[in-house]
């Protein structure tokens, strides 16, 4: 007994009438009787009344017609409910939770959604939005969210990453500043400067630059003129010459006022210090959706550059 008899069987039982059921089926009338045949030779009974039918050309169910077409309605609602059922898991399943930072400008969300989407194709990315990228971290610890986009300063034991933009550290400048013609720029060219910088509590990416900063035994902490709470802001009160700020290199921060200049820890060629965004996810994370992330670097060549 095939899914498919029971269709034409329910169909002709339906509308008494087996061109119109045909029709309906949108296959011809002698391929539904020939299935209609096969399903009564395999149940060894007739559904239809025959006499009926060749008397008075009239569709007519029997008596074990009538109690089939019951049971077959049931089988057949029992398995439009298990597709129905199969479908909403499976579009359950296809859904991911993406963690962003506020500090994440929003045309770099766009980017990284359009990579994502074809790498994963037609799995739907939810959007997480948390205040800092040490919350996308920790979201991601509690399971909260399969991956999250961050700055490769976190334990590197902790999580496994895909780098989205390898860059560095640059110093942004208004125009007119006396080292605004540098080609790059070490720390200890900056140590009288007035700072712009994002809200601390914001960003990493400040603690950090702390850290490298008094390795070089210099404080930047009492010339900090002014926080703010995106890079876009930073550049806007730079280039209103409210004093100078850090970025990273893969933002592209355009104004034709202020100047990015590479920053070094010393005068060693070498030494420009490295700022990658990176897409975060758990440890030993396994499950397709990684697997399709980790093999995609020619994907991600062409998108995100």
């Amino acid at each position: 007994m095939e899914l498919r008899q029971l269709k034409y069987f329910v169909e002709v039982a339906e509308q008494l009438n087996f061109i119109k059921a045909a029709m309906k089926l949108n296959i011809s009338q002698p391929a539904v009787t020939n299935q209609i045949k096969l399903l009564e030779e395999e149940l060894g009974i007739s559904l239809f009344d025959k006499t009926q039918k060749e008397k008075h050309k009239k569709v007519e169910l029997t008596d074990a017609g009538i109690y089939f077409l019951k049971e077959a309605q049931k089988i057949l609602q029992n398995y439009k409910e298990a597709v129905e059922g199969v479908k909403k898991l499976e579009n359950k399943r296809r859904v991911i939770k993406l963690g962003i930072y506020n500090l994440l400008p929003k045309y770099r969300v766009l980017e990284i959604i359009e990579f994502l989407k074809q790498i994963l194709n037609d799995i739907e990315i939810n959007i997480i939005e948390y205040h800092t990228y040490m919350e996308v971290e920790e979201a991601i610890k509690r399971d909260d969210i399969l991956l999250g986009v961050s700055l490769s300063f976190f334990e590197k034991n902790e999580f496994d990453f895909f780098i989205l933009k390898e860059g560095h550290i640059q110093v942004c400048l208004y125009k007119s500043h006396p080292l605004s013609k540098s080609s790059e720029l070490n720390i200890n060219q900056l140590k009288n400067e007035k700072w712009i910088d994002v809200t601390k509590t914001m960003s990493r990416f400040r603690e950090q630059i702390e850290k490298i900063f008094n390795t070089q035994g210099i404080s930047r902490e009492n010339k900090i003129v002014q926080e703010v709470s995106s890079f876009e802001l930073l550049i806007g009160l730079i280039e209103a010459k409210f004093g100078i700020g850090l970025a990273p290199s893969f933002y592209n921060l355009h104004t034709k006022n202020v100047v990015k200049i590479a920053l070094k820890t010393d005068n060693k060629t070498n030494n420009i210090i490295p700022c990658n965004q990176v897409l975060i996810f758990k440890h030993n994370n396994s499950s397709s959706v990684i697997s399709s992330i980790k093999s995609s670097s020619s994907i991600k060549e062409s998108t995100l550059k």
